[in-house]
C-alpha cells in the first residue's frame, strides 16, 4: 500500500536481521528507533544518522537530506541544549531540520521491502530509496545477519547534466550532533 505524506507520521518500518535488533525507516526518511544497542530505544535517533543526496551541475553544487519534512509536536520535549531541544531551543538537532530537504515523498513498505520516493519542485531529480532486511525464508542463519540494507536510486529530472552522489552519515554511539560524548 501507498501512502502519500500526510499518512506517513506515524510510520516505521523495521530493518535488520532477526534477532539482532533494528533500525526504524520512517515514513518521511528519517532514521529513528534504533534499538541496536542490546535495549528498548522507541524514538531514539542516534545522533545525525541520516541519508544525503549531493548534486553538481555546471551552475554549482545543490546538497539535501533524503527525506521529508520533520513531523513534530508543536509543544516540544525537554532535552539539554547542546542538541537544541525543545522549549525555546527548537527540534532536537539529531531531527536534521533546518537543512534542506524534500518537499514531497509517499511510502509503500511491505515485510521484508520498502520503498520512499521523494521529489521536489525545486529539486531537478527524483530520489528513490528502498531499505530492506536480510530476509530469505527457511533461512535463520543468513536472516540474522546483523545488517540493513538502502539502495538509492537517483533519476535526473532536469534539462542540464548533473552529476549526483548519494552519502550516509553515521555517528559512532555515545557521541551526539556536536561530537560530544
Amino acid at each position: 500500500m501507498i501512502y502519500d505524506k500526510e499518512h506517513t507520521r506515524e510510520l516505521i518500518f523495521p530493518v535488520g536481521g532477526i534477532g539482532t535488533g533494528s533500525i526504524g525507516f520512517a515514513g518521511n526518511g528519517m532514521l529513528k528507533d534504533w534499538e541496536i544497542f542490546n535495549r528498548p530505544a522507541k524514538g531514539s535517533l542516534n545522533g545525525c544518522s541520516h541519508l544525503a543526496l549531493r548534486m553538481e551541475t555546471a551552475e554549482g553544487v545543490q546538497v539535501k537530506v533524503l527525506n521529508g519534512d520533520q513531523e513534530k509536536d508543536l509543544m516540544g520535549q525537554y532535552g539539554t541544549h547542546y542538541d537544541f531541544d525543545g522549549y525555546g531551543y527548537g527540534p532536537n538537532a539529531s531531527t536534521m531540520a533546518g537543512y534542506d530537504h524534500f518537499s514531497e515523498w509517499s511510502f509503500d513498505g511491505a515485510f521484508p521491502m520498502s520503498e520512499l520516493r521523494l521529489s521536489d519542485p525545486g529539486f531537478p531529480a527524483e530520489v528513490s530509496i528502498s531499505a530492506w532486511n536480510p530476509l530469505i525464508p527457511n533461512d535463520s542463519e543468513n536472516s540474522s545477519i546483523p545488517a540493513a540494507f538502502f539502495d538509492i536510486t537517483i533519476r535526473n529530472t532536469g534539462a542540464v547534466s548533473a552529476d549526483f552522489t548519494a552519502a550516509f552519515s553515521l555517528r559512532r554511539r555515545n557521541e551526539g550532533c556536536s561530537g560530544r560524548a
